[in-house]
């Protein structure tokens, strides 16, 4: 199985429900399905090959699960960009990829524009909207394409992405993740998280990040569930949770922070949520308790990298206690999720005593496949 096959299984199943939600645009999965179809033969009508990267700088919107889903069925590897870059920084990336193919939002081409002449891999620039002269416009290419099924033929250790890693510690480095990657955490997010047919999943972590993509946006695309789509404030949050009914979203410790001392949870009911996942940092253990008076038992942490397509141990709500002996795991980030290994070792690759520091080291199906 690969994920396109994902998208084409849920529009067999339900082809006129609700998969993805941003704003006013809804899109059921049947029209999903035919627009990702659409752009995978347009990539392909353009001359792009399986294995040549495409790159993205678009914000959060029914357009990312298009253009994700669209690369993946035309084998054309995904290397979604941070929209929160400077231009030198986005040029460092795409020309370290070698990037065939650049999608841009119309509100990012002013910086793609700057850089367009470092851009030497590039051959194809499509703008969601309008663009300059000799610019391929995103909606005019899917309407002039084919709606059938890609012939591409993919195998499960194909590269779907490549993930660029935050290189706090030194320079991004492209993480090579497969299809079976991305599967073999996803089994593991729909078991944790505990994702339906029912579930209605929230993507307001930017789409780049490992951990809202794998373990909230897939593992709801192989469920049949929907995706939403927003940028993060306070207040939208909540209004997005209340409006849509969102029972699944994935978020980091400041923003759990920023919504404690935000005034509108008050104003706001968040009583459809059935798992709120934390990670990507520590989670100072006072605010993770007060976050449990006010959410309740529905705190879920993950521990993981992008090199471990975003998780590889868990604490589950049940382990999110504020009494007795249970109420010392707060500070701790769960037990290695299914078919994953984790030790603790030394500098000579010795296990240590617990207790003892030392260096994390993994090994199960989610590890990517390589660096770029």
């Amino acid at each position: 199985m690969t994920l396109g096959d994902l998208l084409r299984r849920a529009t067999e199943k339900v082809p006129r429900k609700t998969a993805a939600i941003y704003r006013e645009h809804r899109l059921s999965y049947e029209a999903l399905h035919e627009r990702t179809n659409q752009l995978a033969n347009a990539l392909l009508r353009l001359g792009l090959e399986k294995g040549d990267r495409l790159a993205v700088l678009i914000d959060n919107s029914h357009y990312a699960y298009e253009v994700i889903m669209g690369a993946a069925k035309a084998g054309i590897v995904l290397v979604p960009l941070n929209y929160m870059l400077k231009g030198r920084e986005l040029s460092a990336i795409i020309r370290h990829a070698g990037a065939r193919a650049l999608i841009v939002g119309k509100n990012h081409w002013p910086t793609v524009d700057g850089i367009r002449h470092e851009l030497s891999s590039v051959k194809e620039w499509i703008v969601i909207g309008e663009g300059d002269q000799g610019v391929q416009e995103y909606e005019a290419l899917i309407r002039e394409a084919s709606s059938g099924d890609p012939s591409t033929p993919l195998e499960e250790d194909d590269l779907f992405a490549l993930l660029y890693t935050s290189g706090t510690t030194g320079l991004p480095k492209g993480t090579m993740l497969t299809h079976r990657n991305i599967l073999a955490n996803v089994e593991n997010a729909i078991r944790e998280y505990r994702i339906d047919e029912d579930s209605v999943g929230f993507t307001v972590l930017p789409y780049f990040v490992g951990a809202t993509l794998n373990c909230i946006h897939f593992p709801c695309l192989y469920q049949g569930g929907t995706m939403v789509f927003e940028r993060f404030s306070p207040r939208r949050f909540l209004e997005v949770i209340q409006e849509e009914r969102v029972t699944h979203v994935q978020v980091v410790p400041t923003i759990l922070i920023r919504l404690l001392e935000s005034g509108d949870l008050r104003h706001f009911r968040w009583d459809s949520l059935k798992t709120l996942g934390y990670g990507s940092a520590p989670m100072p253990v006072d605010r993770l308790k007060q976050a449990l008076q006010v959410f309740g038992p529905i705190l879920l942490q993950i521990y993981g990298l992008t090199e471990t397509t975003a998780m590889s141990t868990c604490l589950p709500p049940e382990s999110h206690t504020l009494e007795g002996e249970g109420s010392k795991r707060l500070a701790s980030c769960g037990r290695p999720v299914k078919g994953v290994e984790v030790k603790v070792v030394d500098e000579a690759g010795k296990e240590v005593a617990p207790g003892e520091v030392g260096e994390i080291i993994i090994r199960g199906p989610t590890v990517m496949k390589g660096y770029w």
